[in-house]
């Protein structure tokens, strides 16, 4: 088999199989990239690995490690689970099912045969928390995705696209032909594996014509703070929210790895209040709540400039502040960036496990402090200026011409009002030439991976980025240059400053 290893950033391999590789085959891979020394994630994609590791990795090493990796001939994987799923095909549970049928030339009887028959395979995870693609579908039932994206697709709907199918965990908008719907519950928060089916799992089909109740999932775990609420949101300003740290391990069940967006802020705000660097903290972005103190507390504030109001009275915040009870804090307009945190002593108490990682806040929330250890020395550091014009990405992973990339580096990208934590959006003003292909097969996403869509916007992943995507991964920023993207507002401009001396590996394996 023919692997090609390019760069993802400057602490990221993209591993490209072949395309046929079987589902066994690609799990035993991603096995084996768990494995190696430093790596700390890997991705699974359609045919493809993203393996992260630590900056003091040698790559090259690990890349050479991979080349030399040989799967086992027929080798099975065993299923960790076998799950079997009641599944509606009632009208109102699949209203696309009659475009399958005439497509197909098939009988609703012999669809109805043909799935009760059925084994499907997760080969990975992906879009969103739990979302598992499912091979085994039938040949002649491939459907492409819908022209128009429904705003709407319920939770338990089973639906296909391409030779792909899969169940939306939760509802959300979807592009995907919907031919079923299962009232089992596919993502519980609350559960110690919140995802029902995993990587590997198969999944058998029990069809019905009868409609299902809609499924019901297990509520998610409280939080459990040591302490009381020590404030109530009277305002939650632009966007607050509560931003636990960044936890790799949610790649496994298709959700975001999450953390705060311009991570060193983040940790001097924490340290300044004497609580961990990877405590849960409160995210900011243009201007901040208002909030109303219950018990004393220590703050601490980092990121961009803010001017803090005390029951009226504004007093500039450099660093840490104490709140008394009874006071009115009200954190403004930031300045000379975009993002701000604000720590205070314990960390906050936040769900384990929400479908997103950030918690948005809204008027009338009370905080809680957490569990997180207080340090009777608290400490401050500095974070790099905030505010800059030039991001530093490294060509790749997917090989495009240099004349692109001399393209998207000469030009100034504005950034656009629908950004938010998932993506940051530019847009230059200029149509180009270059032919961007619309679709290509999901592989693995990090924080920092730039995709290229057909309309020539640029697509800047943020912490809460979906783990696996299908569209051109033109650059990746480097890790040193990713807090930059968080601390743009819509309307600011950048310029793209591209590494081109890495390029990918071939290997024979």
């Amino acid at each position: 088999m023919i692997v090609r290893i390019a760069p993802a950033g400057d602490d990221g391999l993209l591993v490209e199989l072949p395309s046929g590789i079987s589902a066994s085959e690609l799990h035993e891979a991603a096995r084996f990239g768990r494995g190696l020394p430093g790596v700390t994630s890997c991705t699974t994609g359609y045919s493809s690995l993203l393996l992260s590791f630590s900056a003091s990795i040698d790559r090259n090493a690990v890349a050479g490690a991979f080349a030399n990796f040989v799967p086992l001939p027929g080798k099975a994987t065993t299923a960790s689970v076998i799950h079997h799923l009641a599944l509606s095909i009632h009208p109102g549970d699949a209203p696309d099912l009659e475009e399958l049928l005439w497509k197909s030339g098939t009988t609703r009887a012999q669809f109805v045969a043909t799935l009760a028959e059925l084994q499907l395979t997760a080969r990975f995870l992906g879009f969103r928390a739990g979302f598992a693609y499912l091979d085994g579908i039938p040949s002649g039932w491939e459907m492409p995705r819908r022209a128009a994206t429904r705003s709407r697709v319920p939770a338990g709907s089973f639906a296909i696209a391409g030779t792909t199918a899969a169940f939306y965990p939760v509802e959300s908008p979807g592009g995907w032909n919907l031919i079923g719907r299962t009232d089992a519950p596919l993502w519980e928060p609350g559960a110690e594996q919140p995802n029902r089916i995993a990587i590997g799992d198969v999944v058998m089909l029990e069809p019905t014509e009868e409609r299902l109740s809609p499924a019901v999932s297990a509520k998610p775990r409280a939080a459990n703070p040591k302490e009381g609420p020590f404030a109530e949101i009277i305002r939650a300003g632009s966007y607050t929210a509560i931003v636990p740290k960044r936890e790799l391990t949610h790649i496994l069940s298709g959700g975001t790895p999450g953390g705060p967006f311009h991570i060193a802020a983040a940790e001097a705000a924490n340290l300044a209040a004497g609580n961990a660097a990877e405590a849960t903290i409160l995210e900011c972005a243009q201007v901040g709540p208002a909030m109303r103190i219950i018990e004393d507390a220590l703050l601490a504030w980092s990121g961009a400039e803010v001017m803090i109001r005390f029951n009226g009275t504004e007093v500039p915040v450099t660093s840490r502040f104490a709140a008394a009870a009874g006071d009115v804090l009200e954190v403004g307009r930031m300045k000379n960036g975009f993002r701000g945190y604000l720590a205070v002593a314990g960390g906050y108490a936040n769900d384990a496990w929400p479908e997103l990682t950030a918690n948005t806040l809204d008027r009338g929330a009370l905080l809680s402090r957490g569990n997180d250890r207080r340090d009777a020395n608290p400490r401050w550091r500095p974070v790099p200026q905030v505010t800059s014009d030039e991001v530093t990405v490294v060509a790749g992973p997917h090989q495009v011409s240099d004349a692109l990339l001399e393209w998207i580096a000469s030009r100034d990208w504005k950034v656009t009002p629908n950004s938010n934590r998932v993506a940051v959006r530019f847009h230059c003003g200029d149509s180009s030439s270059f032919a961007i292909p619309g679709e290509l097969r999901s592989c693995g996403m990090t924080f920092g991976t730039v995709q290229l869509h057909p309309s020539g916007e640029i697509v800047a992943m943020g912490p809460d980025h979906p783990v696996t995507g299908g569209y051109l991964q033109v650059m990746t920023v480097i890790a040193a240059d990713r807090w930059k993207l968080g601390q743009l507002a819509p309307g600011d401009s950048i310029r793209w400053k591209v590494r081109r001396e890495e390029r990918g590996i071939v290997a024979d394996f």
